[in-house]
């Protein structure tokens, strides 16, 4: 059963943890359902304003992809919503950003001196990791680290990046929607692999520079196996792999914009058909897969 009307459901955005790819999945939901998006500066829909007038007339749902600066606590909007938000193992998170610091390139004002000091990973620990993404700082509104559970438990789901499948699975119970809903392509290149020697001086500095955001990311996982063992384990694992399986499915047909055309059977351009800003492309594709029978659930 879906949301019911009048429901709300509020997105707050973490860096680098699946965050796109959550976002375009709840775009999505908001589409096929009818209901409103907004967003953190002005409230909007896909496809200019004649398309945001029509869905507004029955509105029943909100998705917030709320800005950094945002965070429940400071948010009486967010009385009475569904909460759903997103993290990732920081030592990863911080490793990945040193890496993208050595490589360089156009940065703003904000990088610069971290991308200028990454020749010395020890001194780029401890001057630039945690300064512009914390995930902590983006989720905790005025309160301070010793309240990491209230964080927690004021989510009604903190999907965890490295469990992505799984994450998703919880959020179609959350949200009360099929499992087809939440198949997507990827919009993102894949992420180049980078090499460098991690000293355990540099492994150690980043670990004491992110150790509230290391026990967020504990409570979370702790918090989503809650969840799933509620909802069956076992359960969980078949969803998340039909969920998998179709997502791959979906990528091969609709991912390029060759492939789309022979499921379309028309000139069609995947970029353009994102429901905003190269969020949650490839739309009328992915309907198209669903009303012709191609996505469906496999038995394992």
């Amino acid at each position: 059963e879906a949301p019911e009307i009048g429901t709300r459901f509020f997105f707050i955005r973490t860096k680098d943890p699946a965050s796109t790819a959550m976002a375009s999945v709840l775009r999505r939901v908001a589409v096929r359902y009818g209901l409103v998006i907004a967003d953190p500066r002005r409230r909007t829909s896909f496809r200019g304003d004649a398309d945001f007038h029509e869905v507004a007339q029955g509105k029943c749902v909100d998705a917030l992809m709320a800005s950094t600066s945002r965070a429940p606590w400071l948010d009486k909007a967010f009385r009475g919503g569904l909460r759903l938000t997103t993290v990732r193992d920081p030592m990863k998170r911080a490793i990945d950003a040193f890496r993208r610091a050595q490589q360089g390139g156009s940065c703003t004002k904000d990088c610069a001196l971290c991308w200028a000091i990454a020749a010395d990973p020890v001194s780029w620990a401890f001057h630039c990791n945690d300064v512009h993404d914390a995930q902590f700082e983006r989720l905790r509104g005025s309160i301070g680290p010793e309240h990491l559970n209230e964080v927690i438990q004021s989510y009604d789901l903190v999907a965890v990046g490295e469990r992505y499948w799984e994450s998703l699975v919880v959020l179609r119970h959350v949200l009360g929607i099929p499992l087809v809903d939440l198949v997507g392509v990827s919009e993102a290149p894949p992420t180049p692999v980078f090499t460098s020697q991690a000293t355990g001086e540099f492994l150690d500095a980043i670990s004491e520079r992110n150790a509230v955001d290391r026990r967020l990311h504990w409570l979370a996982n702790r918090a989503l196996d809650g969840k799933i063992d509620i909802l069956g384990r076992g359960r969980v694992e078949r969803e998340a792999h039909s969920l998998e399986e179709m997502s791959r499915l979906a990528q091969s047909m609709c991912g390029s914009l060759s492939a789309a055309r022979k499921v379309m059977g028309k000139d069609y351009d995947p970029d353009v058909d994102c429901l905003w800003k190269g969020e949650a492309c490839a739309v009328d594709c992915l309907e198209e897969l669903r009303r012709g029978g191609v996505l469906q659930l496999t038995p394992h």
